[in-house]
């Protein structure tokens, strides 16, 4: 991205407010307002951006609603290469400073700056707001605040990502999502992630911003009514070149990641079909739609389905719909309650033996386990009896499912009858 000239007397102004925090020169300013153009709407929302960030700046990232979350402990701040793959943490936190700068701007005035820039937009930009401020925002890092091309590029792709990112770029992604003020759901199952493995991760997040981001699409009514040909021709994509591989891809397809996922099918010891689907469903009505669902496509199957309870908070207040939700499975395995890192487990009246008893209310045939894979030989067991075949023809659905880390058990019991 090529650093471009801003003209004229106005924006000597808005250069020198930035310079003496925000104070006006004598005799700079214009006797008479200027004519409204979209180049002096440009420097207007530049002059507001400078005065808005000039503290912040000041105060070198101290501020909590700015600072790049990066560190989760005092001791992984001692060894940033080490966490960030060797990634420069005040760089890092430049970028992280400076990514959003112009994210609360309208469209009205991304657009202005936009033209400014001389940044070209697709069809597609000219109506997702939540795409431009990457691009406004990389290029008033440079102009204004003087940021280098790692940094610009940082900031122009924290929104959507791209192929080959370096790893600042990967950082700033993620810590956009991982910060301490996000509460979106799966927003603690993606920290873990990160902390674990940086690329896995990165393919996470990047999943989550596709899902976020075509939902914000449907929501445009620019983009509802613009038909998918016109769409993959702007964006330079044959359509039946588009069609063929979006049919193969069906045809291929397990589930999203965690999502009615089918991570795997094997057979017991009496050659009766195990499919082992892994989801994300931790709210009462997501469980209860989810097992009806699978009830009534996979009918002829005997369902388990192990679930583990995400916060105590959401628990106690969900309890009796919680209890209710199971009524597709034949089976049910429940466990200790997953509990989030912004919660203490001793505020709560409530533990994952509460839940157990409770479902015991709506259903005959619960078993519980503290911990996960205490219930890996009991699973075992049930997955190898013998089914009735005039009840269960086509075998065992085994479901892991929650907003925890039940998912491992799951994935271990696959791994054993392999």
């Amino acid at each position: 991205m090529n650093r471009p000239l801003l003209v004229g007397r106005e924006v000597d102004i808005a250069r020198d407010r930035v310079r003496r925090g925000g104070r006006q020169r004598e005799g700079r300013l214009p006797a008479q307002p200027l004519e409204r153009t979209p180049e002096r709407d440009a420097v207007e929302i530049e002059r507001r951006l400078r005065e808005r960030h000039r503290e912040r700046l000041r105060r070198a990232f101290s501020e909590d609603t700015v600072r790049v979350h990066v560190h989760g402990s005092a001791h992984e701040r001692d060894r940033p290469g080490e966490r960030l793959g060797g990634a420069d943490v005040h760089r890092a936190e430049v970028a992280g400073l400076l990514h959003d700068c112009t994210k609360k701007l309208s469209m009205p005035e991304q657009l202005a700056l936009c033209e400014h820039y001389h940044i070209a937009l697709d069809e597609l930009e000219q109506h997702a707001l939540k795409l431009l401020h990457a691009k406004t925002g990389a290029a008033l890092a440079r102009d204004v605040f003087g940021a280098d091309d790692e940094i610009c590029s940082t900031i122009l792709w924290h929104t959507t990502g791209k192929a080959n990112m370096t790893v600042l770029e990967k950082v700033l992604y993620l810590a956009d999502y991982i910060e301490p003020n996000r509460d979106f759901d799966g927003a603690d199952d993606l920290r873990k992630v990160v902390w674990e493995d940086l690329d896995r991760g990165l393919a996470m997040g990047l999943a989550m911003s596709v899902e976020d981001f075509f939902t914000a699409c449907e929501q445009s009514a620019g983009l509802r009514t613009m038909p998918l040909d016109t769409l993959l021709k702007t964006a330079g994509k044959n359509p039946q070149e588009y069609f063929d591989k979006l049919k193969n891809g069906l045809e291929k397809f397990s589930g999203g990641k965690r999502r009615s996922e089918i991570v795997g099918c094997v057979k017991n010891k009496f050659g009766q079909d195990i499919i082992f689907i892994d989801d994300y469903g931790h709210h009462p009505t997501a469980i209860k739609t989810t097992l009806a669902g699978f009830r009534q496509f996979y009918k002829d199957h005997k369902i388990i389905v192990d679930f583990m309870s995400h916060t105590y908070s959401r628990t106690q207040a969900l309890l009796k719909d919680f209890a209710a939700a199971f009524s597709s499975a034949d089976e049910v395995v429940l466990h200790k309650i997953y509990s989030s890192a912004r919660e203490n487990p001793c505020d709560f009246k409530i533990t994952g033996k509460t839940l157990y008893e409770e479902t015991l209310k709506n259903h005959k045939n619960v078993h519980y386990f503290e911990e996960i894979l205490y219930s890996k030989d009991f699973v075992l067991s049930e997955l190898n009896k013998p089914l009735d075949k005039s009840k269960y023809p086509d075998g065992y659905l085994f479901v892991t499912m929650g907003a925890g880390d039940n998912w491992k058990l799951g994935k271990a019991i696959l791994e054993h009858l392999k």
